[in-house]
């Protein structure tokens, strides 16, 4: 079976200000502007699997009974805070083409009290015991959706997530990674026969420990842990040779200028690539996202298929 997927950060709200990008044209960066310019593009990927990221509580309630005029409908799961629901993920999907099995997400943190407990553990400092106790505490979460091709009856599973970004700390970030990459691996290993492919924002780039963890095995040296069997290939890595030039291009206070890869479609060995969604290059972009062309400061993936 041919299978299209998408996965977009379409920048949450709450996170898109003035002052915070500061070289972008303020009406671009207004939410109804912003919406309305979203649904543009995500129209034009239909009738592919969407996985997005960074959905805000007030985009989630506009775009579902949107995609349900256009024939989808999907699972969504949102970031917990202290005091109130933050942004989240969700799998949008047309219904007259699949068949949602099941479902189900955790927070990805959830996992670490079972690292503490581990005794076989080597090596353990009041650091390590630190950064595993801190990322109990942390929001984000993972997504998972089983689904059957309703003209193959093929079954297929489809993951999102939005993995830690602040560059601080490195320890943080590689901690959640190995947490949400433990309970995948299981997931494929108990479900050899299920093709999965697995997109999001991991908020890594292609030169890091945390890319070359999920490729090639490596150690995540900050926790100092090693990956097992890598199961997953990278499908723009794999189809064109390398990884995108980039999927995020901003100016910010954060960050000032930031142009890099950040977001990513994994699949398992099986599953084969037709092809891929060609991304624009860096010396084609006139101005730094969002603009009057991109409502979001990430620009979308997508990848063609053979289940």
């Amino acid at each position: 079976m041919i299978l299209d997927i998408v996965t977009y950060n379409i920048l949450a709200d709450d996170l898109c200000s003035p002052e915070h990008f500061f070289e972008s044209n303020p009406k671009d960066l207004k939410p109804r502007i912003r919406l309305s310019r979203l649904k543009k593009r995500l129209k034009k990927f239909m009738p592919a699997i969407i996985c997005l990221q960074e959905l805000s509580m007030t985009q989630i309630h506009e775009l579902i009974p949107w995609f349900n005029q256009h024939g989808y409908t999907g699972v969504f799961r949102n970031k917990i805070g202290r005091n109130e629901p933050l942004d989240g993920i969700g799998i949008f999907y047309p219904i007259k083409y699949y068949k949602l099995i099941t479902f189900y997400s955790y927070q990805i943190g959830s996992l670490s009290p079972k690292v503490l407990k581990d005794k076989s553990r080597r090596h353990v400092t009041r650091d390590s015991r630190d950064t595993w106790s801190e990322v109990a505490h942390k929001p984000h979460v993972a997504l998972y959706a089983v689904f059957e091709d309703r003209k193959s009856k093929k079954k297929f599973c489809v993951v999102t997530t939005h993995l830690y970004a602040n560059p601080k700390y490195e320890n943080l970030k590689q901690a959640l990674l190995y947490l949400f990459l433990k309970h995948l691996n299981k997931w494929i290993k108990i479900h050899k026969s299920i093709p999965t492919i697995v997109c999001g924002d991991f908020n890594m780039t292609p030169d890091s420990d945390m890319y070359d963890y999920i490729t090639r095995g490596k150690m995540l040296k900050k926790i100092k842990k090693k990956a097992d069997k890598p199961r997953l290939k990278s499908v723009y890595a794999t189809f064109e040779g390398d990884e995108p030039e980039f999927t995020a291009h901003s100016k910010t206070k954060l960050h000032d200028i930031f142009t890099d890869t950040l977001d990513y479609i994994w699949i398992t060995p099986k599953i084969k690539i037709k092809e891929v969604k060609r991304l624009p290059q860096i010396d084609y972009m006139e101005s730094f996202l969002p603009n009057e062309f991109e409502p979001s400061d990430h620009i979308p993936l997508r990848a063609t298929l053979i289940l």
